[in-house]
């Protein structure tokens, strides 16, 4: 899948096999990666896979959704789907009157009988971006663009906003020229 900017999103499915046919070391835990997106394989997921060649025995690839209402019920918080050889994907939805606090969703769901392995071996995956100004290829005035890059950088950071154990969090840093 072709993404908006030009990445190419690995579908899940092939991912899947390939760690099937190629199994690569396991380790003990949980590794929750953040993503944005509902589908495909997070890049931060194919970075940390090409370059440390190593997965968590439990794998949850979790998006957070900010609804258009006040409050979600705590009976439709959690969508979980199995993929297989370890792998979860996770839907988390927050009303946009509620402070989104993934570690205790995450409880709550395994309290209620979803399939999560949370111990103490649990890490959070986290992408950052610093946005550059470039040159002027986008149609975007310079100005605007610095003024994009300054109101991101003071946009509130996902570890706190998400509530996640600074302990436990593996940030990821990407500069993307804007």
């Amino acid at each position: 899948m072709r993404e908006q900017n030009g990445d190419v999103r690995q579908p899940m499915a092939e991912l899947l096999r390939q760690i099937a046919q190629h199994p690569p070391r396991r380790v003990d835990g949980t590794a929750v990666f953040m993503t944005g997106r509902r589908y495909g394989v997070p890049a931060l997921l194919q970075h940390h896979l090409k370059h440390n060649q190593v997965l968590h025995q439990h794998v949850i690839l979790l998006t957070v959704v900010i609804e258009e209402i006040p409050r979600v019920s705590p009976a439709n918080r959690l969508e979980m789907t199995q993929l297989g050889q370890g792998f979860a994907r996770l839907i988390m939805h927050f009303g946009f009157m509620e402070t989104p606090d993934v570690p205790h969703a995450l409880q709550v769901g395994q309290l209620r009988g979803l399939d999560i392995h949370l111990d103490e071996i649990t890490t959070y995956y986290v992408g950052h971006q610093t946005l550059l100004p470039g040159p002027q290829r986008s149609g975007m005035a310079a100005w605007r663009k610095k003024l994009f890059a300054s109101l991101a950088r003071n946009a509130t950071e996902p570890v706190a906003f998400y509530h996640l154990p600074l302990e436990q969090v593996f940030e990821v840093g990407i500069r993307v020229e804007i």
